[in-house]
């Protein structure tokens, strides 16, 4: 075969890979950030590189009923058109399937105002309350020695005493250097394998903070755990696994605040998927907690399948029906898993928060995580990605920015020469006003530092009357009310400044608490 031909031929099999690559069965919404308000009509758009028939299903998660189910008929090239309305608040997954070949579509519909299934047990703070005094009654029992050591960092492998017998190991990363510096408490992901949880040396040596990466299991994290997760009784509010873990967290936060190289004030939480939710949910339990971030979170909305509605891993209910069958154990895993829901957590938290959160995730779908975070009525940062599954791309980097915000001393951290400082928003303090008489209410937005005009929009979260905005879409506005008693506001700020391919945006939410008498 001469050149001539071998060129040709290595011409034609690149082209062959580009249109495999580029033509394949794709649906999305036909909005670009996939967002509507419930009621509202709204399109699946469907194409593919195949003529044929297209079956297709939409349901709130992929363990929850079919809603919808059809077939279509679809030309190659053109787009298909599927129509759905949600009328409540939520998100639904739309999974498309022709010849083999499947993929899946997101639609949010009034997520801001996904609320709580459930009320939450009138004894929530009592419990959690015993729990922590049951801790505090057991003596720390430090066990610590040096695993490790950079010229910017020391790393100490610590286990402590935690209830029940049990143990809490972790390990704590210290910059060099003289202090005092902030710390960091980062909460596991699900699992138990070796070395499960490693040192976290690269975020004390990129924020010059403490770090204490922790682990939930009773093993130590190089060896595994594999009793991990047992016994875990979750019909049972005082058996469920996660409470070990949470209270480790605490007994972790004692020890840190016994650290002489703790500045004793600014102590922060994050996490990633159960650790994403365990954050929510420690940030609510202990209030030395001054800021959280969370990605892709776990344990939220547990009881969402009690209501044919989209649920939180571990899917707790899921389990009873599929595990246990009886229709008396479901109905205490429901009442049981309350206290361990971060939703309940999240409306505790008094602090800034940002949040990763994927539309298209079936661990932990994005209506749950939306559930946890409209609890959360402080200053908060949401980063939203429409078209990615259990992932967080933005997550790695992006959270430095928010503690060099949040924690300037930061700034100076011993890695590195990025000060940049992320998203933040702060809207204008609690105020008291008198029916009919108009007060003011502000925000501003700022992107590392540098003030931002993006759209915003004033709303009404809750109060007992009629609530009038001079213009509901400036940041700084005038608003008056027609009815007494407590109301709270809140403004959302969008950015979604970023090339179409990347499929995402971000959100800024702050809230004021107005009190008409």
């Amino acid at each position: 075969m001469n050149n001539a031909n071998k060129s040709i031929l290595c011409l034609f099999f690149l082209m062959l890979c580009y249109i495999s690559s580029t033509a394949q069965l794709q649906v999305v919404a036909d909005r670009a950030d996939a967002t509507y308000e419930a009621g509202e009509l709204m399109h699946f758009l469907v194409t593919s590189p195949t003529t044929g028939p297209l079956t297709y299903t939409i349901r709130y998660d992929e363990r929850s009923a079919i809603l919808v189910e059809g077939t279509i008929d679809v030309v190659a090239g053109q787009t298909a058109r599927i129509p759905f309305q949600e009328f409540e608040p939520g998100f639904v997954l739309c999974r498309v399937t022709q010849f083999g070949a499947s993929n899946l579509a997101a639609a949010a519909f009034s997520p801001y105002d996904i609320a709580p299934y459930e009320e939450e047990p009138a004894d929530f703070d009592a419990f959690w309350a015993s729990m922590k005094a049951q801790l505090a009654s057991i003596p720390m029992d430090v066990q610590i020695w040096q695993h490790s050591a950079t010229n910017l960092s020391t790393t100490y492998q610590v286990n402590m005493a935690n209830i029940e017998g049990r143990r809490v190991y972790g390990y704590l990363s210290i910059p060099n250097g003289t202090g005092p510096f902030p710390a960091t408490l980062v909460m596991p992901p699900f699992g138990s394998g070796p070395n499960h949880v490693k040192p976290e040396n690269y975020i004390t040596e990129q924020t010059g903070m403490m770090v204490f990466s922790l682990s939930i299991h009773n093993a130590v994290p190089s060896t595994g755990d594999f009793n991990a997760y047992q016994p875990n009784n979750y019909d049972q509010k005082d058996g469920n696994y996660y409470r070990f873990g949470l209270l480790g967290a605490v007994r972790a936060i004692d020890y840190i605040f016994s650290r002489p190289e703790f500045d004793g004030t600014n102590m922060m939480v994050m996490g990633v998927s159960q650790g994403g939710g365990l954050s929510i949910s420690i940030a609510g339990l202990d209030q030395r907690i001054k800021m959280m971030i969370n990605s892709i979170s776990a344990l939220c909305q547990h009881s969402g399948l009690r209501y044919g509605k989209t649920m939180g891993h571990p899917y707790f209910i899921f389990k009873s029906r599929t595990e246990e069958g009886s229709a008396a154990h479901e109905a205490n895993t429901v009442e049981a898993t309350k206290y361990y829901d971060a939703m309940n957590f999240a409306k505790r938290f008094k602090g800034p928060s940002l949040t990763y959160m994927s539309y298209e995730d079936v661990t932990c779908p994005a209506g749950t995580v939306f559930a946890a975070n409209n609890q959360l009525t402080e200053s908060k940062v949401i980063f939203h990605r429409r078209e990615e599954g259990h992932d967080s791309p933005d997550y790695w980097l992006g959270r430095f920015d928010f503690i060099r915000t949040h924690f300037p001393m930061t700034q100076n951290a011993p890695v590195g020469t990025n000060t940049t400082t992320g998203y933040q928003i702060t809207a204008s303090n609690d105020a008291t006003t008198a029916v009919n008489t108009p007060i003011s209410v502000t925000a501003t937005m700022t992107l590392n530092g540098i003030n931002q005009t993006y759209p915003v929009y004033w709303e009404k979260v809750s109060g007992p009357g009629g609530v009038r905005f001079n213009n509901p879409e400036q940041a700084n506005t005038m608003v008056q009310f027609d009815t007494p008693g407590e109301y709270l506001l809140r403004i959302t700020a969008t950015d979604d400044n970023f090339p179409a391919s990347d499929a995402k945006w971000v959100t800024l939410v702050d809230y004021v608490k107005v009190i008409v008498q």
